[in-house]
């Protein structure tokens, strides 16, 4: 939700700065006249009740931003400007449907380019109070069984997401008798064995034991 909100008051935003260079930017308006008047920021801001949802709505279902948690940067930046692309076409053949000559597609146009980086912009913030946070949580260690590439993978991944996270290694998998003691004296929260890719820290509880392919 934090990702959400702050792509809705950033994609609102754009639209209000591309508002202000159009009509009132002195450089642009000599590089690219205006035609007509300035129609006011009351029209593109009742407009924002469908552009708003109309962006999230692409990003939501057509780039999955919201619902992809381990795309790599590049691929990030590649789907938010893949959204915005269709964001921005989607609002100039609306308002070449129902608008014609009201709205500014030269703002339009602008406000789509702001908007982009408004959200790239937005999801770095969103990933800082991520971090932030994680990085206060409260987790039990972790006992990571076995070595080599996977199992330094999985660690790194996991102090990315949990900095404070407590692994703990060895080269075999312990015997019940060793775990409880593990358990007693560590409090380990859950066991991974070395070709598992993923995993989530367990707070509390008995320690779990997963193995992967």
């Amino acid at each position: 939700f934090l990702r959400l909100g702050g792509d809705a008051v950033a994609v609102g935003l754009a639209h209000y700065l591309a508002y202000r260079l159009r009509f009132h930017s002195a450089w642009i308006a000599e590089r690219v006249p205006v035609v007509g008047v300035d129609p006011g920021w009351e029209l593109y801001g009742r407009l924002l009740w469908l552009i708003v949802p109309l962006w999230l709505g692409v990003y939501w279902y057509s780039c999955r931003l919201y619902r992809q948690t381990w795309q790599s940067p590049f691929d990030f930046w590649i789907q938010t400007v893949k959204g915005a692309l269709l964001s921005s076409m989607a609002v100039l053949a609306t308002t070449l449907l129902f608008g014609r000559l009201e709205y500014s597609r030269f703002m339009l146009l602008m406000a789509g380019g702001l908007a982009g980086a408004g959200v790239l912009l937005s999801h770095a913030v969103a990933g800082w109070v991520d971090d932030l946070l994680a990085s206060y949580e409260t987790v039990a260690p972790m006992l990571l069984v076995g070595g080599g590439k996977t199992a330094d993978l999985l660690r790194e991944n996991l102090k990315e997401r949990h900095p404070r996270l407590p692994v703990l290694s060895r080269d075999s998998i312990p015997t019940p008798a060793e775990l409880e003691e593990a358990v007693a004296s560590s409090g380990i929260g859950e066991v991974v064995v070395e070709e598992l890719r993923t995993a989530t820290p367990s707070r509390s509880g008995s320690p779990r034991s997963r193995t992967g392919r």
